[in-house]
């Protein structure tokens, strides 16, 4: 069985744990996600950080490119914080995918699936609007019309 095992970050966030002029190349290297739009945890980061470079110090503007980008809204905690989240550049490009996959409805635009019910629904329309003009037959009526 596997063991959870939390990793604490190795500081918590202060502004001034660090000169940024003395690590401006740190800053330019580690953003608040890797190259492919994830957020790592320390536990994942410390890992991924190059040999030649300070693993916190490389978290600490990772830290530092995040609280840049942070957005504060009118809730607040417990201890009266105000509720704040980060919003990534790569996070704007999967909400605005979501946004219009979601606007497509549950059937996209493109199926096989969407065109028979469309179909459907027109024959549907179709005979119900006959019905309602007062187009009414049976079976046998309409059998013994065609032949």
């Amino acid at each position: 069985m596997k063991k959870n095992t939390l990793f604490k970050v190795p500081f918590h966030f202060s502004h001034i744990r660090y000169a940024i002029d003395k690590n401006y190349e740190y800053l330019l290297k580690y953003r608040e996600v890797d190259s492919k739009g994830r957020y790592l945890f320390w536990d994942e980061f410390k890992y991924r950080v190059s040999q030649e470079d300070d693993a916190q110090i490389a978290w600490w503007e990772t830290k530092w490119n995040s609280v840049s980008k942070m957005k504060s809204i009118d809730y607040l905690d417990k201890e009266k914080t105000p509720f704040s989240f980060c919003m990534p550049d790569p996070l704007h490009a999967k909400l605005h995918k979501i946004s219009t996959l979601s606007s497509q409805g549950i059937v996209p635009h493109n199926s096989i699936k969407r065109n028979y019910l469309i179909s459907s629904l027109l024959m549907e329309e179709a005979i119900s609007r006959s019905q309602l003009e007062g187009a009414s037959t049976t079976l046998s009526m309409s059998l013994s019309v065609s032949y």
